[in-house]
Order: C-alpha cells, then sequence, then structure tokens
C-alpha cells in the first residue's frame, strides 16, 4: 500500500548523509494530501531533535519547532499559496526578503509554495534567481498537481519527486486499458494513468515497449548492440522520447529511493518493483551525486525536446551515460 512516506524517504535519507538538494518540486494530484506531506517535510527539516532508523530519518513531532510547524507559527517556515488564480510577483518579492537573512530560531528556513503551476511568468521569473542562487539555509518545496504546466526553467532546478499517496486506491483503471496493464506491475500502471494521463492503447504499448528496451539495456551484456538499438527505437518518435524520460525518471526516482540505507535494504514505494534487485545493486554502485547529475540531465533533455532538438542527439543525451557507467558495474 502506498503510504505518505515515499517522497518523504528520499528527503529524509538526503538530509541524513547532508545530500539535501536546496529545492525539491513534488507531484501530486491531491492537493489537501501534499499539503500533509509537505508540512510532514517542513517538521523533517527543522526539527530540534530527529530520530533515525535504518538510515531515515524522522521528525520527533513534540519539541517546540515541530509544534509552531503543526499550529503554522514557525517564524523559519514561509508558506505560499495562490492569491486568487495565480501566485503573484508580490508574494516572491516577500520571499526574496524572507530568505536574505539567517534563521531565526531552527538551523534552517523552509520556504513551501503550493501549486506552482499556478504562478505568473513574472513570480516565476523571480522565483528563478533564488533557485539559481540559493541561499546555503534555506530549503524549497514546492507542490504541483500539474507538472506539464510548470516551467522548464524550474524544474531543471529542481529534484522532481513523485508523491504516489492514497489517490492511487481510489483510481479504476479503465476497462479497455486493464489487460495491457496488467503486463507491468501495479504501480507503474497507475503512474501511466495519473501522471502521464494516458488513456489510448496505442500509446500504453508504447510505454511498455520503451520500458522494456530501457530495463533490457541496464541488464545486457552485449551492452554496444543494445544501446544502438534502444537509443534508435525512443528516437524514432517525439512521443517515445517522451516516454523514455518519463521512464528513466521513474528508475531514477526508485534509485533515489534505495540510496542510503545502511543496514537492511529498504524498498519500501518502489515503483519498478519487477526490477527491485537490479535497482537495488545500481543504487549501492552509483553514488548520489552521480544521480544528481543524472536528474538535471534529464530537465535538460525535456528542454531539447521542447526546442525540437533532433531525436537522435536526446537520445545519445540520455543513454550514453548509462553505457559508460554500466561498463563500470557487475551487474548479473
Amino acid at each position: 500500500m502506498a503510504t505518505r512516506a515515499t517522497t518523504i524517504d528520499i528527503v529524509s535519507k538526503a538530509a541524513s548523509s547532508n545530500r539535501l538538494a536546496h529545492a525539491y518540486l513534488i507531484l501530486c494530484q491531491d492537493s489537501s494530501y501534499a499539503a500533509a506531506v509537505l508540512k510532514d517535510m517542513a517538521k523533517l527539516l527543522l526539527c530540534k531533535s530527529p530520530s533515525k532508523k535504518q538510515g531515515i530519518l524522522y521528525p520527533c513531532k513534540a519539541c517546540t519547532h515541530c509544534i509552531k510547524v503543526e499550529k503554522d507559527a514557525h517564524p523559519d517556515l514561509l508558506e505560499i499559496k495562490p492569491q486568487g488564480v495565480s501566485i503573484r510577483i508580490e508574494q516572491i518579492r516577500a520571499l526574496h526578503e524572507h530568505v536574505r537573512f539567517a534563521p531565526l530560531e531552527a538551523k534552517r528556513r523552509v520556504v513551501l509554495i503550493h501549486n506552482i503551476e499556478q504562478m505568473n511568468q513574472s513570480a516565476a521569473n523571480a522565483l528563478l534567481k533564488i533557485l539559481e542562487e540559493p541561499p546555503g539555509h534555506t530549503y524549497l518545496l514546492l507542490f504541483t498537481t500539474d507538472l506539464g504546466r510548470v516551467l522548464p526553467t524550474i524544474k531543471s532546478r529542481c529534484q522532481v519527486l513523485i508523491e504516489r499517496g492514497h489517490i492511487y486506491r481510489e483510481k479504476e483503471v479503465p476497462e479497455t486499458l486493464s489487460a495491457t496493464l496488467e503486463k507491468v506491475p501495479a504501480p507503474v500502471s497507475h503512474f501511466v494513468l495519473d501522471e502521464l494521463f494516458v488513456s489510448e492503447q496505442d500509446a500504453l504499448l508504447q510505454i511498455i515497449e520503451v520500458r522494456n528496451k530501457l530495463f533490457s539495456l541496464l541488464t545486457n551484456k552485449d551492452l554496444g548492440l543494445c544501446f544502438l538499438e534502444t537509443s534508435a527505437f525512443v528516437a524514432s518518435s517525439p512521443q517515445k522520447l517522451k516516454f523514455c524520460i518519463s521512464i528513466l525518471g521513474l528508475i531514477l526516482r526508485d534509485l533515489f529511493l534505495l540510496k542510503g540505507v545502511e543496514s537492511e535494504r529498504d524498498t519500501t514505494g518502489i515503483i519498478n518493483e519487477d526490477h527491485e534487485q537490479l535497482l537495488d545493486r545500481l543504487a549501492q554502485a552509483l553514488d548520489y551525486d552521480t544521480l544528481t547529475s543524472y536528474e538535471k540531465r534529464l530537465r535538460q533533455a525535456e528542454m531539447m525536446l521542447e526546442r525540437n532538438v533532433r531525436p537522435e542527439m536526446i537520445a545519445d543525451f540520455l543513454l550514453l551515460f548509462w553505457l559508460k557507467r554500466l561498463r563500470k558495474i557487475d551487474l548479473p
């Protein structure tokens, strides 16, 4: 069963190893559920005495910081929501003033921005200045219900996380797609329906084929030949390239989730659960900085696709990374 801990696990593991990104962009379709997630993350980042279990930090929820976050009264927590239909430039200007100074009570400042897709152009440009040169003590948690409406320049400066939450337990699978969706794990089918909004059989078959190709590349001993075949396949249409970026994002998300566990391997919330052992070995072999650099590469690939860069160049840009790393990793 999916729980709120999926995205919090990633952030808490990063915090426990001093590898926090300064900005996280969280995708969730349930606004009220996402608000609770963001508040729990704020407690984690501001907590005075977090506990640690199996590499994961948890807010104590009893210290003055946690209590003040719960009561929306913490001086180092700023929450920004749309005013009417948009987030306005005045709100971001106030944010600039807020982050200029050191935290008042905690070790960090935390900024929660809801429905980032509703930010107008001038506000977005002002926010970019903070994302490009974030103050060392400030961490931004951005939330959206529609990743496609978020400016690529903002996405490229954030680590994107997917909060599955309880919305998946309520989602009904269209009868026309149910037989095909049985070919992939339930978390993957939920992602296809809820984040990619796929409702056509042809598109679904393409996604499954792209996913199979990518995992074949990650496991194939003849890397050179498999790389050429996979690159040619995903470059054959813009839609396949888009699906390729999405699936690679899911793989990366699972690897981030697996990083940082020191003893017992934690597979809670893994989406590509049918390749759990492979992902576990990759997570052990690739360090956090390498995964972070590839997350930036995915955002760059999205922008390249929007700018109509040649598909072959985008495919090679995405896959050469894995070709170079896999040659150094001894996978079964």
